[in-house]
């Protein structure tokens, strides 16, 4: 069955601000930047075109990470962090996988580059988690609650700032594809467009005052 893909920014209610239809080859992307950024990555400095404001707050996940995008988006004054594997950065000297292992669940390490502008965080929970970031490391670390299997309960770890923030603000793109799914458009149309037009437009009128406690008091009626 034939698909589209397409890279979308998205904020975290899921609302759509701009989105790139992959066409292969003839994506509309600089190949100027090619050399710097490598294929997935170039599409993060398209989209970052869009924003404006300050203190933005830019996610993506390992597809897109590389260092020179992170150093990109510190120039351009964006916020950036991204899940990603050690060797997109050049094998950096973190621990290995098997001595957080050994050192258990919640155990940390990181790696501040030369210039000081990009971290590596490396997080063991069931197993290893990277997280690379422009402006955020291990910083101040809080307690959250994991299952554990073999005592077959919640246990208490250790979680890095980073950890915590990455998984706060995540849900943009997930949300918009689990909102257009459950509340499917009753247009008979092969065209996605229509479906992301209208969760835009309910996200914005959710944003107006007083409409959320209007909406809430209607869903539970």
């Amino acid at each position: 069955m034939p698909y589209i893909k397409i890279f979308a920014l998205c904020g975290t209610s899921g609302q759509v601000f701009d989105s790139i239809i992959y066409q292969g080859s003839t994506t509309e992307l600089d190949p100027a930047m090619l050399t710097t950024f490598g294929h997935g990555a170039l599409v993060v400095p398209k989209l970052a075109e869009r924003i404006n404001e300050k203190n933005v707050l830019l996610i993506f996940d390992n597809y897109f990470s590389n260092y020179n995008l992170l150093q990109y988006l510190r120039n351009k004054n964006i916020y950036a962090m991204c899940t990603t594997r050690q060797n997109r950065f050049n094998k950096p000297p973190i621990s290995s996988d098997k001595d957080m292992k050994n050192l258990g669940r919640g155990s940390t390490d990181h790696l501040i580059s030369e210039n000081g502008e990009v971290i590596i965080t490396k997080w063991y929970d069931n197993k290893p988690v990277v997280l690379a970031s422009n402006f955020l490391g291990s910083g101040k670390k809080d307690v959250c609650k994991r299952w554990d299997k073999t005592k077959k309960k919640y246990v208490e770890i250790e979680r890095p700032e980073v950890i915590r923030v990455y998984n706060q603000h995540i849900e943009g793109v997930d949300k918009i594809d689990f909102l257009i799914t459950i509340y499917r458009t009753f247009i008979r149309s092969k065209n996605w467009t229509p479906h992301v037009c209208s969760y835009n437009r309910f996200s914005m009128y959710k944003c107006l005052d007083g409409v959320q406690e209007k909406i809430i008091a209607i869903s539970c009626s």
